[in-house]
């Protein structure tokens, strides 16, 4: 048989979809952009809780509505920091929610609120701290600051 009579051979139609190593970047990226988030925007993190450990983010959310509640004037109260869930042996200790709130003069006070709860998120005792002491701080700023 001559070879100018064999018949065609059909074309290959080349792979159609995403390669494996884009999909492996894609989703190392993905993950990396998540962590990036959760660190950086509190409602990211707190629904991150919400999903993972529900009892850990339903300490914090009620500690931080104790919080509102301990201010002198809750309808002008703000939580500046979130502050942090430790798990104990029964429950959560929730320490360094920042409050700010309407001060005498119009200006903003802030104060500290920790608390210990129960494993379903009620609250067992609270304890307001005057004056807060921002993150990183181990004494209230001074005048000169």
């Amino acid at each position: 048989m001559d070879s100018r009579h064999q018949p065609p051979v059909p074309r290959r139609e080349p792979k159609k979809g995403i390669r494996p190593e884009l999909l492996f970047m894609l989703v190392i990226m993905s993950l990396i952009g998540f962590i990036i988030l959760k660190e950086e925007v509190p409602q990211v993190e707190s629904w991150y809780l919400r999903v993972v450990d529900k009892e850990k983010w339903l300490a914090g959310e009620n500690c931080r509505r104790a919080a509102i509640g301990a201010a002198v004037n809750s309808d002008f109260a703000r939580v500046v920091d979130n502050g942090t869930v430790h798990p104990t042996e029964n429950g959560y200790y929730v320490e360094g929610v920042i409050v700010g709130e309407m001060g005498e003069t119009g200006a903003e006070v802030r104060f500290e609120f920790s608390c210990y709860t129960h494993r379903d998120g009620s609250i067992v005792k609270g304890q307001r701290t005057m004056p807060a002491v921002a993150p990183g701080r181990t004494a209230p700023p001074t005048q000169r600051e």
